[in-house]
């Protein structure tokens, strides 16, 4: 299915009904997995010596009917909230609109589509686990829209609220991207189809391979396959990884990834090299009903520290 054709039949989907967009409060929970959290739900998920929060979650909804929600999107996205010195390094934004809208490449046909309150929600949790810490930087961990689309605006919510304009940071391979060459594809497509102008947004410096993130703790790893610049964050000290989780057997749909042939190296490589850490997976769905396995003895791969040689990001 192409990925208009995906688009449409979503989209069919919202006219058996949306849920209405919630209120934004601000409700923690026990840090443990859940399948369908929320909008809005907050989780503490590590804490240093003196009990400070180092890292957090917020989920954000998609706007699909409940059955469509659980199914199709994995139950929403977590967007992470790591601790970056006197500041937040925020992990994955939601989409704008309902996903059945953003999987549409037009923007006129989103004019009347009422928008999510994902970055409310990313503003609520940052206020209620980091006070008085802005925003200092927006990474996102792939292309697709759910972890995307709605970047631009929460850039310039953070600038009004801190002053700060924290730089939105991905792989040079997802920016601007073109689907087997041909269809433009990636984020700057994204967040145009969505309506932003090329003016609405900032580009900070592209991520690469072993970068050290800030004072977080966490680097960057490349892993190629769901999309062309897709990456993890890991702490080697806490062992710790963050990102989509690659399957040891590649989907069959092209739709969910770009390279079939690099994505199972690649989730050798990264259950290998991320054995016995603690992860915690972007979609709900994905973390609450999956086991976290090492790569087979028989086909582990040699690997140097924590980085992926081989696997560049652009």
């Amino acid at each position: 299915m192409t990925r208009l054709g995906l688009g449409l039949t979503l989209a069919g989907l919202l006219l058996l009904g949306s849920p209405a967009v919630a209120e934004t409060t601000a409700t923690v929970a026990p840090a443990e997995p859940l399948a369908k959290p929320a909008a809005g739900t907050i989780q503490v998920l590590d804490r240093d010596a003196s009990g400070r929060p180092l890292l957090a979650r917020v989920a954000l909804v998609h706007g699909l009917p409940d059955f469509a929600e659980s199914r199709m999107t994995l139950g929403g996205t977590w967007s992470y909230l790591i601790r970056d010195g006197d500041g937040v390094l925020v992990l994955d934004v939601g989409p704008r609109f309902p996903l059945a809208w953003s999987l549409v490449p037009w923007a006129s046909w989103k004019v009347l589509t009422p928008k999510l309150d994902g970055n409310a929600h990313i503003l609520k949790a940052v206020e209620t686990v980091y006070p008085g810490c802005p925003i200092t930087t927006i990474v996102m961990t792939h292309w697709h829209a759910d972890h995307t689309e709605d970047a631009p605006a929460l850039q310039r919510l953070a600038f009004e609220r801190w002053g700060v304009r924290p730089p939105l940071r991905m792989t040079a391979a997802d920016r601007p991207h073109r689907w087997r060459g041909l269809f433009p594809i990636g984020a700057e497509a994204t967040f145009s189809a969505a309506g932003f102008h090329r003016s609405e947004w900032t580009w900070g410096l592209d991520l690469r391979e072993g970068e050290r993130l800030g004072k977080t703790g966490f680097r960057v790893l490349c892993l190629p396959g769901h999309t062309a610049g897709n990456i993890a964050l890991v702490d080697p000290d806490r062992r710790i990884s963050l990102g989509p989780t690659p399957r040891i057997e590649p989907p069959r749909e092209s739709l969910w990834a770009e390279d079939m042939e690099t994505y199972r190296a690649t989730a050798l490589r990264f259950y290998h090299a991320t054995f016995g850490y603690r992860h915690f997976s972007t979609h709900p769905g994905r973390e609450a009903t999956e086991t976290w396995p090492g790569a087979p003895e028989s086909e582990k791969v040699p690997v140097s520290g924590h980085e992926f040689h081989g696997h560049a990001c652009d």
